[in-house]
């Protein structure tokens, strides 16, 4: 996975979170259990802007699989074409 495509998804893990500009993120900040504690339609939200901001697509199932940045950024990584 490259800086840019982690630093891209990011950014759209902050302003979906509603983050604080001054909150740190990296690869192992988790998304919905500890960390950022994102609820169920904070995690939608993250979902559909990972796609339009990509434009790729995620399955239902797929959204089971972001339990960090990390691995939402290297789900996007395979996803890409």
């Amino acid at each position: 996975m490259t800086d840019a495509l982690l630093s891209q998804v990011i950014a759209l893990v902050a302003r979906c979170a509603g983050a604080p500009a001054d909150l740190a993120f990296d690869a192992d900040t988790r998304l919905i259990d500890g960390g950022l504690s994102l609820d169920s339609l904070r995690v939608l939200e993250l979902s559909v802007a990972v796609e339009e901001h990509f434009s790729i697509t995620l399955a239902p199932a797929d959204l089971e699989r972001f339990a960090t940045v990390g691995s939402l950024a290297e789900l996007v990584r395979c996803r890409l074409p």
